[in-house]
């Protein structure tokens, strides 16, 4: 049997451009289209961007052993779908801004730990926190963000333990990190946050934010009890507003498997139809649909008969990232004198060419 020849759909983020393959124009970028590669080995795949903050992206390609490389990695985005087609998404190289040789102080304190300590917080392409002793050695040093150009540091005393030094921006999105002090200074905790608040009611609570930036909205909240134990808690949900409606069976599907990726037991079954709730328990959706880090809209014309929606299930695998076709059935639904769309059956709807 011969092999098909693999189909590339190509794509460039936050560009328009055109595509050059081994030297010949293959396609534009400014939506997905399907073009042949010319047979197996190694290509030279070129992006040219219309744009005029970006720069000209070249990348080498290489189809062996039933996989497609790229060089450099970082370079581009590849997906593996069903029937042969490769995703290939070009992260366009952008100018480089030019900063500050020097570094930019953001704040500065001084710590009581081990007869005294000075904590910096520092911009130098990006950001960093470093505590001295009091003749000037270097204790800690830690590379926080690389995009948080902004911040301060607070000291939280307590009563039973050492006191710990606060990084973070308050309301504004940036960094939150905790650094205590034992034996010597050490990060405990350190994570991006689109808002960060002190909670003192009972005792001290830092209670961090962060947008998941998902269909549906939800939000993730890291709750750390600034006591001894320092003990951190997670939660998911949608904790200042409300979440966002589905405008369409499509967005649908996608916040059903928002809450599924999430293992959102309740809230996933609220998209699905009192039938298929009753005769599928969530664990057994779960073991269906397998293993996933994230969904996407295939980027080619592959649809059901009756336009049911199509979302592709991304998981890594043998050094790439696959993705399984799964079609879903939506229903209109009446629940509580209200008409809903509700998912009524899912179904692989393509197998992986051999």
């Amino acid at each position: 049997m011969m092999k098909t020849l693999p189909t590339l759909v190509l794509s460039a983020e936050d560009a328009d451009g055109f595509f050059y393959l081994d030297g010949h124009l293959a396609s534009r970028a400014g939506s997905a289209v399907r073009i042949p590669a010319p047979a197996y080995g190694e290509h030279c795949l070129q992006f040219f961007p219309l744009g005029a903050h970006h720069f000209p992206v070249t990348l080498g390609i290489d189809f062996s052993g039933g996989l497609l490389r790229t060089s450099p990695k970082n370079a581009a985005q590849v997906v593996h779908w069903p029937e042969n087609v490769w995703e290939i998404c070009v992260l366009p190289w952008r100018q480089p801004v030019l900063s500050s040789p020097f570094p930019r102080v953001l704040d500065s304190c001084t710590l009581p730990w081990d007869g005294g300590m000075n904590a910096t917080l520092f911009w130098e392409n990006a950001l960093y926190v470093a505590i001295e002793n009091e003749q000037g050695a270097l204790l800690l040093g830690e590379r926080l963000c690389d995009n948080c150009t902004d911040g301060r540091l607070r000291l939280i005393p307590r009563c039973d333990a050492s006191d710990l030094l606060l990084v973070h921006n308050d309301q504004a999105p940036g960094i939150c990190a905790v650094i205590r002090f034992e034996d010597k200074p050490e990060l405990y905790f350190c994570e991006t946050a689109d808002s960060c608040t002190l909670e003192t009611e009972d005792s001290p609570l830092l209670v961090c934010l962060r947008d998941l930036k998902d269909p549906a909205g939800h939000q993730l909240k890291t709750s750390i009890t600034l006591d001894r134990a320092l003990e951190v808690r997670r939660e998911t949900g949608f904790f200042t507003g409300a979440p966002t409606p589905p405008e369409n069976e499509q967005e649908l599907v996608c916040m059903f498997l928002g809450a599924v990726k999430l293992k959102l037991e309740e809230e996933a079954a609220t998209y699905l139809t009192p039938s298929l709730r009753e005769s599928y328990p969530f664990s057994v959706l779960q073991e269906y649909l397998g293993d996933f880090s994230g969904f996407s809209i295939p980027p080619y014309t592959l649809q059901a008969d009756d336009d049911r929606p199509l979302v592709g299930l991304l998981a890594d695998q043998d050094e790439e990232t696959r993705a399984r076709i799964f079609e879903f059935e939506v229903l209109a639904v009446m629940q509580e004198n209200t008409e809903k769309n509700l998912i009524n059956n899912i179904k692989e709807k393509c197998s992986w060419f051999e």
